[in-house]
């Protein structure tokens, strides 16, 4: 967990619109860090076969996803 605060921090700083970082501010601050969350169990299926195909290599970039995506 620790990479991916490093990582958020990392790409927050990037970033210079003001009322993006606002808006980022008032996500975090409002957000319920004690929320619990339920799971339908094909919901679980997707997750594990995520987690398999992470763990097998494959996955894409965030770059790779948005060019599929035609975001870029």
């Amino acid at each position: 967990m620790v990479n991916v605060k490093l990582k958020l921090i990392e790409e927050i700083n990037k970033i210079e619109d003001e009322s993006l970082l606002q808006q980022l501010t008032e996500l975090v601050l409002e957000s319920d860090q004690g929320m619990m969350v339920e799971f339908n169990q094909s919901q679980i299926e997707m997750i594990k076969e995520s987690q398999e195909q992470i763990k097998n290599g494959e996955s894409s970039s965030h770059e790779e996803v948005m060019k599929l995506l035609g975001d870029q």
